[in-house]
């Protein structure tokens, strides 16, 4: 009784995931760099998830930089240039998959047989640039976010400000440095289909 009812179990699943598999069979590389993404991505997120865990035993003296000289104007430049290092990563990184992208156009609109290789090498590096960029972003974000309670607690500029910011319901540091490197793995993967489904035109094409 227990094996029959097994193997229906088991003929449920296969019809449930067979369109799954035919879409798997019919586009190989988009799969494996497709499962290669999540797990990286998950991994990624993952971590930045039990690391940001430990903030929650930060806690700040407020006015601990009362008695320091200079060590107030310290603290605060070298926020400053942690946060600029994550603009100035953000438009490097942005500025690079823009030059990928083109240059995939350029090659996929002269798509010959010869330049199928040439356009998979293109999105593989422009995927690869994307899933390093997710990681620097999260790491460099987690450095930002590890040092604002202690600017909260001796900055009441600071804390005013991040006060009006709450009013928006969405975190704009979490969507630049999460968001962006998301959309860009998507539009990533899409180019292999796209590169997948111009195989067979440009076969027969004269």
């Amino acid at each position: 009784m227990v094996f029959p009812l097994y193997m229906q179990v088991w003929g449920v699943i296969m019809q449930l995931f067979q369109p799954a598999l035919q879409f798997a069979a019919a586009y190989p590389l988009f799969s494996v760099v497709t499962i290669i993404s999540v797990v990286w991505l998950l991994s990624v997120y993952l971590l930045s998830f039990f690391v940001h865990r430990n903030l929650r035993r930060l806690t700040p003296t407020p006015n601990e930089f009362a008695n320091l000289p200079g060590a107030a104007k310290r603290y605060w430049d070298h926020a400053k240039h942690e946060d600029k290092t994550v603009g100035n990563r953000l438009s490097f990184f942005l500025v690079f998959e823009s030059i990928l992208f083109g240059v995939f156009a350029t090659v996929y609109l002269r798509s010959s047989v010869n330049d199928i290789p040439l356009l998979n090498v293109i999105a593989a590096a422009g995927l690869t640039v994307t899933l390093i960029w997710a990681y620097i972003q999260v790491r460099h974000r987690f450095i930002l976010d590890a040092m604002r309670p202690r600017m909260i607690a001796n900055f009441d500029e600071y804390a005013e400000t991040l006060r009006w910011r709450a009013l928006w319901p969405f975190h704009g540091g979490w969507l630049l440095n999460i968001g962006l490197p998301f959309v860009a793995t998507l539009l990533w993967l899409s180019l292999f289909i796209v590169v997948a489904n111009i195989t067979s035109t440009v076969l027969v094409r004269p």
